[in-house]
């Protein structure tokens, strides 16, 4: 009890030192007394990634951190076609979050993030998992939290590279489930290699089958399997591969609509309805990085074997290419595989440039019409300041063919500031 008051109490002190956030390096040990005959508990506060509040023997850490991306839009043609392809904006708060972590004796880790939502003004549970990795054959990660499934989706908000994700991400929907129990685990392969394993077993996910239960009221339980591979992984200098699968068990005869956004999220939603018995996903992706350069690619293919017979299939890829102008190269997390923030290096007093070029595709068969296709070309640019405030700047051109529009192209231009600790 003692050690949780100690914890507690120099995280209060922390966030009355919000000055501090933009500090880089671990401030000064602070003694932590409770009561007037208690022990002395010496912590470390660390304000890099997070305000970290860490035991001096490093057995257990407390972290608070935080989000808040605020977005304006400018967009016309087919992604404002529902208002005959004029020209419209919006300014809004795409992401506000507020999450606390930590870890407990190098086995135990935790992590919880509230959602306030832009519409309501209502706080969500967005994510919440415990992870035991005591046990030598796999870690256990236990509560809700993202899919094992497609590279793009497990990149964190903060640190795309584009202010929205790629169309991929549109038509398979790999976000956070309701309720997941996934084993992983991570090994170290040659000199610099690197091998990794996620397989998820959870129940019924957030937009996807709207009353898809099976008949006697029981939840649609789905299976994700990943399998990442880094032939080396070294800071600056990094290759990638991925394979990964996913099986849903929709009730006969569940109906879900999937569409995209082309890239802008208040844009006119396009979409087609399928009425399946069965769904299934593939995906594949690759990834590159030399220095301040990286290249990254993905391939999903989400196939829907449809109550009326035969199947519908769902395509979409992308290719990414980044390259920073003041030479810093992106974060590659070993575990999850997966790419972090662009930190700069503090040798330019302005912080770090990167440019970005992104080109989308995506095919959706149409039962009795013609499929439907889209396209979005990416420019982009991204300036980080300091590691927790950065802005973007993108320029989108897109075009869309068979999803019932008047207007089949469209430009868009998008901005972000984006504020994290």
């Amino acid at each position: 009890m003692k050690s949780m008051h100690a914890a507690l109490a120099a995280g209060f002190i922390a966030v009355l030192s919000m000055p501090a956030i933009a500090a880089e390096k671990p401030l000064a040990t602070i003694p932590v007394k409770v009561g007037a005959n208690a022990d002395v508990y010496p912590t470390q506060v660390e304000t890099d990634g997070g305000i970290t509040v860490q035991t001096m023997d490093g057995r257990a850490t407390f972290v608070l951190d935080g989000r808040l991306q605020f977005d304006n839009l400018f967009y016309t043609g087919i992604y404002n076609d529902s208002h005959a392809g004029g020209y419209a904006s919006d300014t809004k708060t795409r992401r506000m979050r507020l999450g606390v972590g930590g870890h407990l004796d190098q086995e135990w880790e935790w992590q919880f993030t509230l959602d306030v939502n832009n519409d309501t003004g209502k706080a969500t549970l967005d994510t919440g998992q415990i992870t035991y990795k005591g046990f030598s054959y796999a870690d256990v990660n236990v509560g809700r939290f993202k899919r094992p499934f497609l590279l793009d989706t497990l990149t964190s908000s903060k640190w795309l590279s584009v202010v929205e994700r790629s169309l991929a991400y549109d038509v398979v929907r790999s976000h956070v489930s309701d309720f997941s129990v996934m084993g992983s685990k991570l090994y170290d392969v040659g000199t610099a290699g690197k091998l990794s394993w996620y397989a998820a077993v959870l129940n019924e996910g957030v937009e996807d089958y709207a009353g898809g239960e099976t008949p006697a009221g029981k939840d649609q339980y789905q299976y994700y399997g990943r399998v990442a591979y880094a032939p080396w992984a070294k800071k600056g200098d990094v290759l990638h591969f991925g394979l990964a699968a996913g099986e849903l068990n929709p009730a006969a005869g569940s109906t879900i609509a999937i569409g995209t956004r082309l890239g802008v999220s208040s844009a006119d939603l396009h979409s087609i309805l399928y009425t399946v018995d069965d769904d299934q996903q593939l995906g594949g992706e690759v990834a590159y990085e030399l220095g301040p350069f990286s290249a990254q690619g993905e391939y999903v293919l989400r196939r829907l074997n449809l109550t009326a017979g035969d199947s519908a299939d769902v395509t979409a890829g992308y290719l990414q290419l980044t390259y920073t102008l003041t030479g810093e190269p992106r974060v590659y997390k070993p575990y999850w595989a997966r790419f972090d923030r662009v930190l700069p290096s503090g040798e330019h007093a302005f912080g770090a440039v990167e440019l970005v070029a992104r080109y989308d595709d995506l095919r959706m068969d149409n039962p009795g019409a013609a499929a439907a296709t889209g396209r979005v070309g990416t420019l982009g640019v991204n300036w980080y300041l300091n590691s927790h405030l950065h802005l973007m700047l993108d320029y989108l051109n897109s075009k869309g063919e068979n999803f019932g529009t008047t207007e089949t192209t469209g430009d868009a231009v998008t901005t972000r500031i984006a504020f994290q600790f």
